[in-house]
């Protein structure tokens, strides 16, 4: 399977220093802050884009409150899509680009398997109901 235990060293080696990259990367995922328009409300998300905090300057208060609304759904809409992009980065330049590319990939394929599975019985079961 190995050619050999030096390939077997150099492979583990390079498995253990993208591990390390993740977990030294993943303290940067902890708290990205997202801001409205204006600058008077921010948003902070942890990496799976749950908001943990929404800060609101005073001069905020001052806003309608659908334009208040409005501020704060930027703000934490710009934190999470910046949270999506830093741990697609921060995967992309632990594992590399081909390695997260074809992880993707098979999740896709598993996905469209799934999914003709499923159509493949819906279409035998309404076989079977006009047959009936």
């Amino acid at each position: 399977m190995f050619g050999s235990s030096e390939d077997l060293d150099r492979m583990i080696g390079e498995s253990e220093r993208a591990i390390r990259r993740l977990h030294e990367a993943a303290s940067e995922l902890h708290a990205i802050t997202g801001e409205g328009e204006d600058g008077h409300v921010r948003a902070t998300v942890d990496h799976t884009g749950r908001v943990v905090r929404v800060a609101l300057d005073p001069r905020a208060m001052r806003q309608e409150s659908h334009e208040l609304a409005d501020s704060v759904t930027r703000a934490v809409q710009l934190a999470q899509d910046d949270a999506v992009a830093r741990e697609l980065a921060l995967v992309t330049d632990a594992l590399g680009p081909d390695e997260v590319l074809g992880s993707l990939q098979e999740q896709l394929d598993r996905a469209q398997d799934a999914f003709t599975r499923a159509l493949d019985a819906h279409a035998t079961a309404m076989d079977r109901l006009g047959r009936s």
